[in-house]
């Protein structure tokens, strides 16, 4: 009988715990499109400099795509598709250089910014079509949490045709979307204040 007691005390325990876990996991996990559940893990400082280098190069075929005769729509769409979470969620995305609208909570507003040529934001020239040949990143500090969410904050330079430099300050919120892919949930960028 004591063994029966024993046993029966550790299939519970087993049980508690196998119940504990399938608790945590739908609560705390991800699951993909196909259902499978990803646990959520720290996104790395190394993660967050890989993807600003592929924001870099996508941002660049915008520019590639014009002045090749491609398809700069096609290009800023890939570009989004890439790099920004607007199928995770609402992404708010405040422009280097929009002032009259300086909000973009759409994907339409992001693309307009991008390329211009939008009659629901007139002011809009198209940011990645000038010209722009490099982009360099100054990362001044990196939170992350034992979440899926990261934020970067620092300065980018967009260096154009003839060596100019538009240096802007930006602030990066980054999420992991279902199949553990970065994605910007937030982006603030700004130029220097000067008096």
């Amino acid at each position: 009988m004591k063994n029966l007691k024993v046993r029966f005390f550790i299939y519970t325990i087993a049980l508690l715990g196998l119940w504990f876990m399938v608790i945590k996991t739908e609560s705390c996990n991800i699951k993909n499109d196909n259902g499978q559940i990803r646990f959520e893990t720290k996104i790395s400082e190394n993660q967050i400099r890989a993807f600003q280098k592929d924001w870099e190069q996508d941002f660049l075929r915008i520019n590639a795509a014009q002045r090749n005769n491609g398809n700069p729509l096609i290009a800023v769409n890939e570009f989004i598709d890439n790099n920004y979470g607007y199928e995770i969620e609402n992404v708010l995305f405040k422009p280097t250089t929009a002032s009259n609208q300086p909000f973009r909570l759409t994907k339409a507003g992001a693309i307009a910014y991008f390329i211009g040529n939008d009659i629901a934001y007139p002011d809009d020239e198209g940011f990645a079509l000038k010209h722009w040949t490099d982009v360099k990143w100054e990362n001044v500090g990196i939170m992350n949490s034992e979440s899926n969410l990261a934020i970067a904050m620092g300065n980018y330079s967009f260096i154009d045709v003839d060596g100019n430099e538009l240096k802007a300050e930006f602030t990066m919120c980054f999420k992991e979307n279902a199949d553990g892919d970065l994605k910007i949930v937030a982006h603030k960028s700004s130029v220097p204040y000067s008096s």
